[in-house]
């Protein structure tokens, strides 16, 4: 983050910001002692939790009943994605 002229790290709760958690979810951790580079840590192994909602919209639908449909399902949506139709895009 560019910040008068100089660059700035960002800090833990606008990395929690960045993956979709609120405000409140950074709070919890920092009054519970967690330290600063954990959080930097949770955050980078975290996925963006809007990302993770969408995929789910998308694997799963009211008329979906078996874990094998939604597996197929999801492989389906994999596929139609991927550069060249394979998994693995190559």
């Amino acid at each position: 983050m560019l910040t008068n002229g100089r660059y700035r790290k960002l800090t833990p709760k606008e990395y929690f910001r960045l993956m979709g958690f609120s405000d409140s979810d950074y709070e919890l951790l920092a009054t519970n002692g967690i330290s600063k580079t954990q959080i930097y840590k949770m955050a980078g192994n975290s996925i963006v939790v809007t990302v993770l909602e969408h995929l789910f919209k998308q694997i799963y639908t009211p008329g979906t009943q078996s874990i094998d449909s939604l597996k197929k399902k999801s492989l389906d949506i994999f596929m139609q994605q991927s550069p060249s139709g394979r998994a693995g895009g190559s």
